[in-house]
């Protein structure tokens, strides 16, 4: 907790745990403790796997995470016609909903790319990390993801000695000519260097 609450800027252990329980009602022992308890979800079954740096073209969400299909739709109405979209489509979450409000939360919606393609506009182009990331594969509906998200970053990963490491995760979508299927997902986590 101490390297946590250093982490975040928090001067102490003891002022991170205030400002934790003020916000939470229970302090970061309790918390982690009661999401220790839940189960391991069926279908759960998480690899590593080392990945390439790699070049994104995005556009940034702000707001409710289940409204970024918009974004989405523009990505690939700017994509398609530059021959673009593949069979692949991509998002980067930068914020917990459970914390952050809704109407603050970010995301980007992308798609990989090579490396002459230019944004313009509200498409921006940007590198992903490469390095270790932790990958599962969720298929269902998308509330209960958060359950996959859960179980890999509080159990599975602490069990096996890694940490994430501070990037956002991105989720990679089918995308076909019925359009983006978020039904079958498979999640990234960045993870630090071992």
């Amino acid at each position: 907790m101490t390297e946590v609450a250093l982490g975040t800027g928090y001067g102490s252990h003891e002022a991170f745990t205030r400002a934790f329980r003020a916000r939470f009602g229970v302090s970061p022992l309790r918390f982690r403790a009661a999401l220790a308890r839940r189960e391991v979800p069926a279908g759960f079954l998480p690899r590593i796997a080392r990945l390439p740096a790699r070049r994104v073209a995005f556009v940034r969400h702000v707001g409710p995470y289940d409204r970024a299909v918009e974004a989405f739709e523009r990505l690939a109405a700017w994509a398609a016609p530059r021959g673009l979209l593949a069979n692949a489509m991509l998002g980067v979450y930068f914020d917990d909903q459970d914390i952050t409000p809704p109407e603050r939360t970010r995301c980007d919606a992308g798609l990989f790319v090579r490396e002459h393609v230019r944004g313009e506009g509200e498409v921006c182009v940007r590198e992903l990390p490469g390095g270790d990331h932790a990958v599962f594969r969720h298929a269902g509906e998308v509330p209960e993801r958060r359950r996959f998200y859960e179980v890999a970053y509080r159990t599975w990963l602490p069990s096996i000695g890694r940490r994430p490491s501070g990037a956002p995760p991105f989720e990679v979508y089918a995308l076909s000519a019925r359009g983006l299927d978020q039904a079958t997902t498979h999640v990234h986590v960045p993870l630090r260097p071992r």
